[in-house]
């Protein structure tokens, strides 16, 4: 009998034919080599959220990851449950043996030494072969497009280093704040809605130290953005409690605002 690929056996037998399968047994060599293609699996997707610029932004406010990795996370929860369920079946264990991972400490080294364990089962019909290696090429492929053509989850001000900011005198007493021109700059630059608000979102992170004239002019950037229009609230009202004196424009600006 012809010995099948990992990627056939370990990978995708997995998703195809054990799915939600919390019965049977794995060995420990298939499981092993399941979870190696699991991480080439989310290596895939996270290149593939950096190359096509789907990264998920909350609040406007981007948070590492993409709809392709999410979706892949989600993906994988039941099989990934399920081999291991199986792999302890394989050690002579009960599948519920899975929930010593929830003490503290020492239960996820403890499963992690279970899973080691040598089982009942073999993997003798199952060897690494061609369809191995054009898998882990296509995944390192894909990753160095991710990491060169992509736009990752950064923008066009990516390379600007926060260090390079310098505090400058202002007219407001002995007060100093963050010069931030270099990312208004980059905003009125921009060529996409994404890019735009990543610039918003840079100077956003330092809406505590830059000057009143700078605050409201982001609040009023942000409100361009009905799905930001939050931020901009958020904004104009530290500005207003914070520099009394610009409250009149202020309160003018929201009040127009709402009734558009």
């Amino acid at each position: 009998m012809e010995k099948k690929s990992f990627l056939s056996a370990a990978f995708v037998d997995s998703f195809t034919k054990h799915y939600a399968d919390f019965k049977g047994e794995m060995p420990r060599k298939a499981f092993w080599m399941f979870y190696l293609y699991m991480v080439f699996l989310n290596i895939a997707a996270i290149s593939l959220d950096a190359l096509l610029g789907t990264g998920i932004n909350i609040l406007g406010i981007p948070i590492g990851y993409g709809w392709i990795t999410m979706a892949v996370s989600i993906l994988i929860i039941l099989p990934g449950l399920s081999a291991a369920i199986r792999r302890l079946h394989d050690t002579g264990k009960s599948g519920w043996w899975i929930f010593i991972a929830l003490v503290p400490l020492i239960g996820q080294i403890w499963l992690i030494v279970l899973l080691a364990k040598k089982g009942k089962n073999s993997a003798d019909g199952i060897k690494w072969k061609t369809a191995d290696t054009l898998a882990v090429a296509v995944t390192a492929v894909i990753m160095v497009c991710g990491l060169v053509f992509g736009s990752g989850f950064s923008s066009d001000y990516s390379s600007y280093d926060d260090t390079d900011l310098d505090y400058y005198d202002s007219e407001y007493g002995e007060t100093e704040y963050l010069d931030v021109d270099m990312f208004w700059d980059a905003w009125q630059e921009a060529e996409t809605e994404e890019t735009e608000i990543m610039c918003l979102d840079k100077i956003y992170k330092y809406r505590d130290n830059i000057s009143p004239d700078d605050l409201i002019e982001l609040g009023q950037a942000y409100l361009l953005y009905p799905d930001h229009a939050l931020k901009g609230i958020d904004c104009l009202n530290r500005a207003k409690m914070n520099f009394p004196e610009y409250a009149d424009m202020i309160d003018a600006v929201l009040e127009e605002y709402f009734e558009n």
